[in-house]
């Protein structure tokens, strides 16, 4: 792999359009998906590319899988996931300022969600999408 983390970023929006993000998210039942970082600020000395993740309650879901069939969709072998079901508010809401495409199924992102507790830990009140 060795394309840079904005080449990558670009690459992961051809997959939004072209539907094969969305069978990502469907394969690893990710409700929302977030570009945040340097890359999504367009910083030419990122180094990584920076995505934070959403999956649905109770999902089974193997971020290793999941980082590693990032790392082919995108071509970049420094991905780094943050799983936004174990992040809690703080760092959800800090991601989410900083964010630059997201999907639940459908391109692009409507409005920040609202965070609540829960048993299961922070949910969002409002969908995104």
């Amino acid at each position: 792999m060795a394309s840079s983390p904005a080449e990558g970023l670009s690459r992961l929006r051809a997959a939004a359009e072209s539907g094969e993000l969305d069978a990502f998210c469907r394969k690893h039942h990710v409700r929302i998906l977030t570009v945040f970082g340097s890359t999504a600020r367009g910083e030419p000395t990122a180094r990584d590319l920076d995505i934070g993740i959403m999956t649905e309650p109770d999902a089974d879901f193997d971020i290793f899988t999941a980082v590693y069939e990032l790392m082919v969709l995108t071509d970049v072998d420094r991905v780094d996931v943050a799983h936004l079901n174990r992040g809690g508010p703080s760092s959800a809401n800090a991601l989410w300022s900083d964010r630059s495409c997201c999907t639940n199924g459908r391109r692009g992102c409507s409005r920040r969600p609202k965070w609540r507790p829960s048993p299961n830990g922070w949910r969002p009140t409002a969908s995104v999408g």
